[in-house]
């Protein structure tokens, strides 16, 4: 396990963002942050976020 995830504004890379375990709930912070659909599985919102 890696240390401190960093905050996902300094993530520069979706392999970088991968390297970390995300909560359902953050996904969809995330996504809604980068006004992107939010009302969906994990599985989803990853893929979006991708």
């Amino acid at each position: 396990m890696e240390g401190h995830r960093p905050d996902f504004r300094d993530i520069k890379s979706f392999e970088e963002f991968n390297r970390y375990y995300w909560y359902r709930e953050e996904l969809s912070q995330i996504c809604k942050y980068l006004g992107l659909e939010y009302r969906c599985t994990k599985k989803e919102l990853n893929h979006i976020i991708e």
